[in-house]
């Protein structure tokens, strides 16, 4: 038997258990826990479901209208919800059961997804019932995505967090990756774009139906441990959530770089999209694979982010990070086949899955449990509170100018926002 002081961890064989650090009380290692198994199966199937989405949704306004700029437009209302309900949001998940929120975040996505196919059916489907579902099933995912990382930390220990991140992050990837080539599969099942990518949007809904029963069978009360502190008024609430965020340089620091990402990255999908499609002439599961092969490449870099982060700190990886994004950008720009747009693509992936490992697992070991909701609902606002502007305004430069273009200024952009990390407090963050 060894035993590790402070940790106060024992292996006793196959049979590990680990002690928690306060109470002594046995803890199951998250790869055997039942709860975690259940929320990480439940995101992999949300985020499948609703990566479908980022595929199929462009592909369907495309295939009714012809326009990128409508696209860009129906994206951004989909993220809007993010500026609008974000805080509110994080300040609610502190006080409600995280389960309770994700189950019937999910139910509404089913519903939101499931409406396309029915009004399909029936001849009733318009760009407006595009739009209401976008802004229906954003509004959910704020809670939902909310909830998810908040629960993170109330199923396992703080001293596996960025394991269990690891671990999250590759099914998540799995995921996101999974639904844009699922997508364009479906899409290619049916004669026509509209109707291939109606029928995705069925199966969305189904996967999204699934993932209920995951997050049913969750056994722990996903709520936050109560304050000694008697409740505020919402917005004191949400107050505290603000002010704890900005007195923690780091942590600003990094939802600030956060932000200048979200508005570089924004337009990435559809200018890869548009550009497969009008230069190289590329079909919806040709551009659902490219989708995978980034996925792919994710996958495999999250899995080494563990060690990574034992090799070097979190503000190295952060910051060289962003470096390694813009040689990925610029390959795109310059990208003179399907291949090569994936070749860089996978750059741009395969950077997210360490850095996100890394980013994720560091600012959530700095929250407190009780906290956890409100502060990363005001790190999401500040990160993503410009993307539904960045996705209209891409789609409108990638109708007008061209993805190229598009994708050569988000290069820039990236130069200035690497330069600028290089010189903030995320240098320090250890």
């Amino acid at each position: 038997m060894m035993c590790r002081a402070g940790a106060r961890s024992c292996a006793w064989g196959r049979n590990s258990i680990v002690t928690d650090d306060t109470s002594g009380a046995p803890r199951v290692p998250f790869y055997r826990n039942r709860d975690y198994l259940l929320l990480v199966s439940a995101q992999g199937l949300s985020l499948t479901g609703r990566e479908i989405e980022s595929l199929v949704m462009p592909l369907l306004v495309l295939g009714l209208t012809g326009s990128p700029v409508q696209a860009g437009f129906i994206a951004a209302c989909q993220s809007a919800p993010y500026f609008v309900l974000s805080l509110l949001a994080g300040a609610l998940v502190d006080r409600w059961n995280r389960k309770w929120v994700m189950l019937i975040c999910d139910a509404v996505r089913v519903a939101a997804f499931g409406s396309i196919p029915l009004a399909w059916m029936i001849g009733a489907l318009h760009i407006a019932q595009l739009y209401a579902v976008a802004l229906a099933a954003g509004s959910a995912f704020v809670f939902y995505n909310i909830a998810e990382i908040s629960a993170l930390p109330l199923v396992v220990g703080k001293d596996e967090l960025t394991r269990a991140t690891s671990s999250n992050t590759v099914v998540e990837w799995i995921g996101e990756n999974a639904g844009p080539a699922l997508g364009g599969v479906l899409i290619g099942l049916r004669k026509s774009t509209a109707a291939g990518a109606v029928l995705a949007y069925a199966v969305q809904a189904g996967i999204l139906f699934a993932s209920l029963f995951f997050l049913a069978g969750i056994a722990k009360p996903l709520r936050a441990p109560p304050s000694e502190t008697p409740r505020r008024p919402l917005l004191a609430e949400v107050r505290e959530g603000v002010m704890w965020l900005f007195a923690h340089r780091e942590i600003r620091a990094m939802a600030f770089l956060a932000a200048a990402l979200a508005v570089l990255f924004g337009p990435v999908q559809l200018a890869i999209i548009v550009l497969a499609k009008q230069e190289f002439h590329a079909q919806p599961a040709a551009i659902g694979l490219l989708f995978s092969m980034g996925g792919v490449a994710g996958v495999l870099t999250t899995l080494t982010a563990p060690r990574f982060r034992r090799w070097f700190s979190a503000g190295t990886i952060i910051v060289y990070g962003t470096f390694f994004w813009v040689l990925g950008l610029a390959g795109m720009a310059m990208a003179g086949s399907v291949l090569v747009l994936g070749a860089g693509w996978m750059i741009l992936t395969g950077v997210s899955g360490i850095r996100d490992v890394v980013s994720i697992s560091y600012r959530l070991s700095l929250i407190p449990a009780e906290m956890q909701g409100r502060v990363n609902s005001v790190f999401r606002f500040v990160a993503w509170g410009l993307r539904p502007a960045s996705l209209a305004f891409g789609g409108y430069a990638i109708g007008t100018f061209g993805p190229r273009p598009t994708l050569w200024v988000m290069t820039a952009g990236m130069v200035i926002a690497a330069v600028a990390a290089a010189f903030s407090p995320l240098r320090k963050a250890r």
